[in-house]
Formats: structure tokens, C-alpha cells, sequence
């Protein structure tokens, strides 16, 4: 799993696919990814991609039925543009 979501404006939230890979013995048994601690999408066996949506760096869980962390990720979120700070005073003139 990649670990820098890279986003275009910091005023939009970074998207990023995500593919869950499971072993083949847990194929049968049920998981859910967690960003942080909001719950984003559950499955068994082989898990489709999904398309994760981040406005900050957060933790990325993989937990089993009984609530067990199986696997944890941080992802940095990054932009290609910073926001643009506004001026607070006029630029210094002479005249």
C-alpha cells in the first residue's frame, strides 16, 4: 500500500485507490478497513479496489470480526498546491 496520497488543492480532499490483499488461508473470514477510527468498507475473501477519501494524515486499520488490529498504515497526505495565504496588509509604498 502506498503510504503518500498526493492531492491537487489543499482545500479538496486527497483520493487515493486502496486494493486489500488477504493470505489465502483467512480468504474465508470477514475484515473491515478503518480510517482512523470512521469504519469505510467491509468484505470477505478477495476485496475489489476501493477509493479512499483523506483531508489529513490518518491511520489506516484492517480489523478482523472480533475487533483485532490485523494490519495498520499511516498515510501522509501531501498537495500539489498549498493554500494560498491572503494578504493582510497592502505592500509598503512611499507615496
Amino acid at each position: 500500500m502506498p503510504q503518500i496520497c498526493v492531492g491537487e488543492q489543499q482545500t479538496e480532499p486527497c483520493e487515493m485507490r486502496i486494493t486489500i490483499h488477504v493470505p489465502q488461508h483467512a480468504v474465508d473470514n470477514e475484515f473491515c478497513v478503518y480510517a482512523d477510527e470512521k469504519q469505510l468498507f467491509c468484505g470477505t475473501g478477495i476485496l475489489p479496489p476501493q477509493t479512499v477519501l483523506l483531508k489529513q494524515d490518518s491511520w489506516i486499520f484492517i480489523k478482523n470480526t472480533r475487533g483485532d488490529v490485523v494490519y495498520s498504515q499511516k498515510l501522509l497526505v501531501k498537495w500539489k498546491q498549498k493554500e494560498k495565504r491572503k494578504r493582510v496588509r497592502d505592500p509598503w509604498s512611499l507615496f
